[in-house]
Order: C-alpha cells, then sequence, then structure tokens
C-alpha cells in the first residue's frame, strides 16, 4: 500500500474506523470459518457487555451524599489542602428524586433478554458493515478480503496500515 497524498492520508482518519481495529492473521482472505468464531466471540462479549449495563444498581448514586471533595492540583501536588478549600456534596431533593426513580425502575425491570442482546448486536453489525461502503475510500475498501471480519474489529497488517502509517 502506498501513500499518495497528505489528503489521501487526512481523508482515511476522517472515517474513525481505525480505533479498536486488532490485526488478525486470517483476515487476509475470506473465510466463514473465522468469520463465525469472530462473530460468537464479539457478540458473547456484547452481550457480557450488555448484561453489566443491566445490571448496575442506581443506588450507588446516594453514596455521593456527603463526600468531601478538594482541589485536585493541590491533591497531586502533595500540598496542605485547607478546610475552606474543600467542598461537600449535598444532594438537592430533585436529584434525591430522580435517583429514587431510577431505583424503582431498577427494581422493578425485566430480567436481562440475551436473545434481545444477539438481536441488537446483529443488527448493529449489519449497519456498520453497510456502513463501511460509504464511509471508507474505495482504494481502501478494495484491500479488505472480508468486510464482515473488519466489521468485527479485525484487519490484516496491510490493512492496519492503511489507518496506521507512522506505527510499527
Amino acid at each position: 500500500m502506498r501513500y499518495l497524498t497528505k489528503e489521501w492520508y487526512q481523508l482515511c482518519q476522517q472515517t474513525y474506523l481505525h480505533f479498536g481495529l486488532r490485526v488478525h492473521k486470517g483476515a487476509i482472505r475470506r473465510d466463514e470459518q473465522l468469520y463465525l468464531r469472530l462473530y460468537k466471540r464479539k457478540e458473547k462479549e456484547f452481550i457480557q457487555m450488555e448484561r453489566e449495563v443491566h445490571d448496575v444498581d442506581p443506588r450507588f448514586m446516594l453514596e455521593q451524599e456527603g463526600m468531601v471533595f478538594v482541589p485536585a492540583d493541590k491533591l497531586i501536588k502533595g500540598d496542605e489542602i485547607k478546610e475552606e478549600e474543600t467542598l461537600i456534596y449535598h444532594m438537592s431533593d430533585e436529584e434525591r428524586c430522580r435517583i429514587t426513580k431510577l431505583i424503582e425502575e431498577y427494581d422493578s425491570r425485566p430480567p436481562f433478554d440475551a436473545e434481545k442482546s444477539k438481536k441488537e448486536f446483529r443488527e448493529s453489525q449489519e449497519i456498520f458493515e453497510n456502513d463501511l461502503v460509504d464511509r471508507l475510500p474505495e482504494e481502501v475498501y478494495r484491500q479488505i478480503a472480508d468486510p464482515r471480519v473488519f466489521a468485527l474489529g479485525y484487519c490484516t497488517k496491510v490493512t492496519s496500515g492503511v489507518f496506521f502509517p507512522f506505527s510499527r
């Protein structure tokens, strides 16, 4: 791959598709088994993340009441912090009411639905795969052996070089 112009490089950077890509030696060719294996791995990670978000209990927000805040610069420098420089957080009634409503919603929420998360993952992957054609310069898109694998976050060294010309 040659880097044709500074403008071309900047165009590639504007796609933001290079974030989170990992080099995978199997991405050099279209391989259905590889795609299915990587898809299952990413789907499992997505479901785990969704489950963690679903299980975040909003009661932790009540713990902020009475918390003491100090100036970060003095803390970092190790300077003495005077009492008048501290701030004690007091929650407003509106904030406490909002958190109480969140807790009620949390307590009455339905159980986690892994099938729904699988469907959301599949839909987001399809959208991302279709979006690749529009967002990537044609010259870059032609170098991708399997856009489905690329959409999962895997590429070849050649493709990663398109996005990281100054890396190892």
